[in-house]
Formats: structure tokens, sequence, C-alpha cells
């Protein structure tokens, strides 16, 4: 009975010391692949964020150089040298049309004396108005002159349309390069830019979503959301 006893004990401490054992072996073996998972989803996030960032700037450089290239007409400089000019205004307004007409979901374009007084646009109807004054538009020229070309004043909501819009304007010079003649602005609706950030999207990952901000001012840009769209997070 005694030596019954002390198998009894032996093989009771035997079994506790390997469900102790199985049981950290357990612990350890979750813990370490909470992590492995852990650190996949961030490899794969911080992947998914490098891409989306990587679209972003080309969508976005590839908008401006489309402003760019229109400002550097010499239709466009020719007319900013001779705004009252109506026949110069007409090839400019047809020009301004036609270029237009080859972009994709742009809200407008058009070419303004640097007093932002709209001398040619692709909308006709719109020619004639002046969109800044006072503080609003030396802000404006301010941003424009230390740009030192194109500005960018990112994805806004447009006072026109009230669309999510990507506003460019882009300083118009004369040959010398010093001397400012005036302006060309325009750009195109954010919905390209969404469509394109959601095509990106991997088959089966109906539960993932994402939000773009803007750092600066605190508002948000795109979200599956449409009500928080260009409102303050």
């Amino acid at each position: 009975m005694k030596n019954q006893r002390m198998s009894t004990k032996i093989a009771a401490a035997i079994t506790l010391v390997i469900i102790i054992c199985i049981s950290l072996l357990y612990v350890i073996a979750s813990n370490r692949m909470n992590a492995m998972m852990k650190q996949s989803e961030l490899d794969h996030m911080e992947a998914s964020l490098h891409a989306q960032t990587k679209l972003i700037e080309e969508y976005i450089s590839h908008q401006e150089d489309l402003l760019t290239a229109f400002s550097k007409s010499p239709i466009v400089v020719d007319f900013l040298r001779n705004p009252e000019d109506a026949e110069k205004q007409k090839v400019a307004q047809e020009y301004t049309e036609q270029y237009y007409a080859g972009l994709s979901q742009w809200e407008g374009l058009y070419i303004g004396e640097w007093n932002t007084h709209v001398i040619a646009h692709s909308n006709p109807e719109v020619v004639g108005i002046t969109t800044r004054e006072g503080e609003g538009l030396k802000a404006l020229q301010t941003a424009m002159e230390s740009a030192n070309g194109l500005y960018n004043a990112g994805i806004i909501v447009s006072p026109a349309s009230s669309k999510l819009t990507l506003s460019m304007y882009c300083t118009v010079f004369d040959t010398d390069g010093e001397t400012i003649l005036g302006y060309v602005g325009g750009g195109p609706f954010a919905d390209e830019l969404k469509n394109l950030l959601d095509s990106l999207k991997e088959s089966g990952a109906d539960t993932a979503s994402y939000s773009m901000i803007n750092a600066q001012t605190g508002m948000y840009i795109f979200d599956n959301d449409a009500s928080l769209m260009a409102t303050e997070i």
C-alpha cells in the first residue's frame, strides 16, 4: 500500500508537470503565433499604404503635368500679354475648350489675369468673373509666388460644384522667366482618385477599409462613410 501511494503521488506529480509544460508550450506557441500574425498584418498594411501612396503621387504628378503643359502653350502666353485683344481671346477660348475636352473628369480649366479675372474658361459662361478679392486674393498670389510655378492647394470642396476636387494653379511667366503675366487654374474631381484607390483592394478583402485625411487641416478627404468627407476629424 505504501508503494502504491508513492507510485500514485509520483504519477500525479509527473502528470502535473506534463500539464504545466504543455500549458506553457501552448501559451508560448500562441503568443508567437499571434505576434507573427500581427506582424504579417502590419507588413501587409504597410505594403498596401506604400502602393496607395505611390498611386496618389503618380496621379497628382500627372494632373500637375497637364496643367503645367497648358500654362506653357504659346497661345496662353500670347493672350496674357494682350488680354484685351478680342481675336486672341477667341483663339485662347477655343484652345481652352479643346484642351479641356481631352482631360478626364476635370471640373474646369481656365486662364486668369493676376488679379484672378477669368479671361478664358472651359465653360464660356464663367468668363469675366473675378474669383478672389482682398485677403483671399493676396493669399493666393503669395502661394503662387512661393511655389514659383505650379501651386497645388490639395483636395478641397469646390465652391463651384460643392464636390471634392484637386485644386491647382500655375503661374504664367513671360519669356524672361520672371515677369508674371497671369496664371491658369483647374483640376480634376477627386472621385477618379478614389476609384483608383478602391481598385487596389484585394479580392476577398471586403471587410478592409481605409480613410484618407489631410493631416494639416484635420479634415477627412475620403472615407467609407461619405457623410464624413470634407468634415473635421
